[in-house]
């Protein structure tokens, strides 16, 4: 059994353990020592670098956006900075929300709402105060980043950020996405652990930082896993629910996805680098210095013949009359058209077959509605 094999069946003891429990403690226990087992395998890295890659690839768009409006934001935060202190205007309120933007842009001040939301909200919550103002005299400078009426009544700050509308949409479509996919599923499940695992480490850092909202936050999600991990009702209602349907949905979409890209990492393994030669002559058939040997002038082997000839035959597809022809004739015999198609298919499956118990490699061949192609780990 393969190092791969082995943590595919130790995870999926500890998978079956949570699904089958009618206990929903005994499953979020199961789920905690899901990624308890996980942590403990080096191999498991490879596939968590390619959960990060597909979340990284889904939320690229996102992300380009939110950077763009974020200096977009900043620079309107500047310009009005710079405009503020030739001016003397009276109001608290907009000197608090300018400092407040600062906070967020450096990190100072962590947002519920997120770093760019919180700046948005209270930049354009300055410049409309401002635009309020009684003297009316701050209109002209206002009506840069939005349209404005003469009672200081605002429409839009389009203008702050041409780009934040379209973050937002991308961000609405991520969000109703989020849930079917795999990063998600394991940021959910990962999470769990993390929270429970490191509460400590990560409560001692936010009191040490003075972030009292955070702090609230991780205390309330802490109290709320320990209450369904421990199967002890909590004695004051969390607003954090934890509901064991939607975790299983989520441990089921990783232990799935886990399985796939361990058997998958496997055979990029054994596959890579693969040299791979045949000798129409001989009929032998040679993968990484293993020989295993066809008969020449029969069907599979001349279907070999036909795919290993050369580079470009390699990234051939054929239909199988096109194989046919190729083949002249030869040991088919007189044939239908719907024999002869069999023919090659069933020539396809036992080259497949025996290449698979040889060297334990999968889909030599493809055959799909007639089509046959080489598999592209043996293209040069």
């Amino acid at each position: 059994m393969t190092d791969n094999n082995k943590i595919i069946n130790n995870l999926e003891i500890v998978y079956q353990r949570a699904i089958r429990s009618k206990s929903d403690r005994v499953f979020f226990q199961s789920m905690f020592d899901y990624i308890e087992a996980f942590d403990q395998e080096p191999s498991l890295v490879k596939v968590n670098k390619q959960i990060i890659e597909l979340a990284d690839k889904d939320l690229k768009i996102e992300k380009s956006l939110e950077k763009n409006t974020q200096k977009e934001i900043f620079k309107v935060y500047e310009e009005t900075t710079r405009y503020l202190k030739t001016q003397e205007m009276g109001s608290r309120t907009v000197v608090d929300n300018m400092k407040s933007v600062f906070d967020a842009w450096s990190g100072t001040l962590v947002s519920s709402i997120g770093k760019t939301r919180h700046m948005y909200d209270d930049l354009t919550y300055a410049l409309m105060i401002l635009a309020k103002l009684d003297d009316k005299r701050h209109l002209q400078f206002c009506r840069r980043y939005g349209k404005i009426h003469d009672n200081g009544n605002v429409d839009n700050w389009e203008k702050v950020s041409p780009t934040y509308s379209k973050w937002e949409t991308e961000c609405a479509k991520n969000k109703r996405l989020m849930k079917f996919k795999i990063w998600h599923a394991w940021n959910e499940i990962a999470q769990f652990h993390n929270w429970f695992a490191d509460y400590e480490i990560e409560r001692d850092k936010l009191i040490k930082s003075n972030k009292s909202m955070e702090l609230g936050y991780i205390n309330e999600k802490f109290k709320a896993i320990q209450a369904v991990i421990t199967g002890e009702p909590l004695q004051n209602k969390s607003v954090i629910e934890i509901e064991r349907d939607e975790h299983q949905r989520y441990l089921d979409m990783i232990h799935q996805y886990i399985k796939k890209r361990l058997n998958q990492n496997e055979i990029d393994i054994k596959t890579s680098n693969v040299n791979c030669d045949y000798e129409s002559k001989s009929g032998l058939l040679t993968i990484n210095g293993t020989n295993l040997t066809f008969k020449p002038k029969k069907i599979r082997g001349l279907v070999l013949e036909i795919f290993l000839k050369n580079k470009w035959s390699r990234k051939k597809e054929l239909y199988w009359e096109d194989i046919i022809y190729e083949i002249g004739g030869a040991d088919t015999g007189v044939q239908t058209p719907k024999q002869k198609r069999h023919q090659v298919f069933y020539a396809v499956e036992g080259i497949n077959d025996r290449v698979l118990k040889k060297f334990k490699i999968q889909n030599f061949l493809s055959y799909i509605d007639g089509n046959v192609s080489l598999n592209s780990l043996f293209f040069l």
